[in-house]
This record gives structure tokens, sequence and C-alpha cells, in this order.
């Protein structure tokens, strides 16, 4: 009992100490991958120049539409060394059984991260006794961010679209095509999101979108659908929509100003001709 009361009260004050350190902006973790700790000062983080650049085609190769099993998929291929097997090249220890063998686990936790836009982000997780090991997530409420407290590996705009594509996943179908509106569209009747449906004897007229809450008739919805081909059209019409009344409107912007310059003119002659 004494040594679990000990146990207890150790762990008490050191949350207390990494509350106020978390509240003060510093580090709480060591550096992820593509940061290192300063040699000069153990609090700040500086870039690591190798794996920043891995770190870096990570997020463009999300933007460019690749998910992190693809992801994972293309840095094996070209033989990137994994975060361990980097780790321990630096060090000089013996590599790891699969020093190429990247997972979809590992690129997720990397596009996930806010501190490469050079921001700390603190009280991600917490354990709910001293007992217990597991951590859990808290919300972004719970999260303190303290903002440009390292040098940032990629921007805050390349970041916020990769969250933003993130949160619109496309998953690859058999017959390697991707439907250009998936995750996007929604169903008007039920508010789910619409399926993206081919196959490889699927032509492009072919594919389409299904509600997903249909289920083969054992869902709660109907078994509507939209070609894709037939979206594509809605969209451009709307697009084409929208531009002419952008250009309508800078037709009779430019056409206000030069009435107006006109007028400023002739009023500027008349005052000078009064003068004389």
């Amino acid at each position: 009992m004494f040594n679990d009361f000990y146990a207890k009260d150790t762990s008490k004050k050191v949350r207390a100490i990494k509350r106020a350190q978390g509240q003060a902006g510093e580090h709480l973790t060591k550096p992820p991958y593509g940061y290192i700790v300063s040699p000069t000062d153990k609090k700040q983080w500086i870039i690591d120049e190798e794996a920043a650049a891995v770190v870096k085609r990570i997020f463009d190769l999300c933007i460019g539409g690749k998910g992190p099993m693809q992801i994972a998929k293309i840095l094996k291929e070209d033989k990137v060394l994994i975060v361990k097997a980097h780790y321990a090249k630096k060090k000089g220890n013996p590599f790891p059984e699969n020093p190429y063998g990247w997972r979809d686990s590992t690129i997720v936790g990397i596009l996930d991260r806010m501190d490469y836009c050079g921001h700390t982000v603190n009280f991600k997780s917490y354990s709910k006794s001293h007992k217990l090991k597991k951590r859990i997530p808290t919300t972004k409420e719970q999260q303190a961010i303290f903002f440009n407290t390292h040098e940032a590996i990629v921007e805050d705009a390349v970041f916020e679209r990769v969250q933003e594509l993130r949160a619109n996943k496309r998953r690859p179908t058999k017959a390697d095509r991707q439907g250009l509106f998936s995750g996007l569209v929604y169903c008007a009747d039920c508010g789910s999101k619409l399926h993206f449906a081919t196959c490889k004897s699927f032509n492009g007229s072919q594919d389409h979108y299904h509600c997903s809450n249909y289920k083969s008739n054992t869902g709660s919805c109907t078994a509507h659908f939209i070609r894709e081909e037939v979206l594509k059209q809605i969209v451009w019409s709307r697009i084409f929509d929208v531009t002419a009344l952008f250009f309508d409107g800078i037709m009779a912007f430019h056409e206000m100003m030069y009435q107006q310059r006109s007028t400023e003119t002739r009023n500027g002659k008349g005052n000078e001709a009064q003068e004389a």
C-alpha cells in the first residue's frame, strides 16, 4: 500500500510538472521524424534535412491524390529508409530486418501531425492512471497549440489541404479508376455519402454513384444513383454559369469606372473653362 501511494504521489508531481511545461509551450515529446534536438538547446527542434525531404515528399504525394498505402508502396519501391532504419543509420546501428517496409499507419501518423507546420501541439493524449500505459487521444479543445515555435517543413496551406483530402478519402477500385467526386457527393434524401461504383467491364460512361445507405434494398434509403458523366456535365454547367456571372460583373465594373472617369474629365475641363 505504501509503495502504491508513493507511485501515485510521484505520478501526480510528474503530471503537474508536465502540465506546467506544456502550458508554457515547451515540447513534451521527442522530436518527430524530420526533426532532431538542437545540439545547443535541448528544448528546441531543428530540421533533419534528409528526413524532412521524405516528409515533404509524403505530403506532396498526398496532395497529388495518393493514399497512405500507395505512398508506402512508392517509398518502398524507391528504397527509402523507414523511420527506424533512418535513426539506425544516423547512430551507426544495424538496420532492421525490412529497412524499406513502410506501413500505411506510419504515413497516416506523419500526415496528421501539425508539428510539421512549425507549431507545437501539447496534450494530444493522456492516461487515466499511473497503472495504465494506454494513452487516450484528447479532443482539439483539450489540446494546447503554440504557433511558430520551430522551423516548418510543410506550409500551413499544404497541411490544411491534406486534412481536407484525408477527410474525403478515395479508395482505389479493382478497375484502377477513382471517382472524380468520391467523398464529395451526398444523397439528397438521407444525407449519406454516395459510393463510386465501377468495374473492369465498365467503360467510363457506365461509372456511377449510388447511395451508401441503400445496401441492396436492406438499408433505409432507395436505389437512386447518378452517372459520373451526368454529374460532370452538371458541374461544368455550373462552373460556366458562375464564370459568366463573374465576367459580366467585371464588364459592368469596367463600364462604371469608364463612365465615372469620363464624367470627372468633363467636369475638370468645365472648371478650367470657367476659371479662364
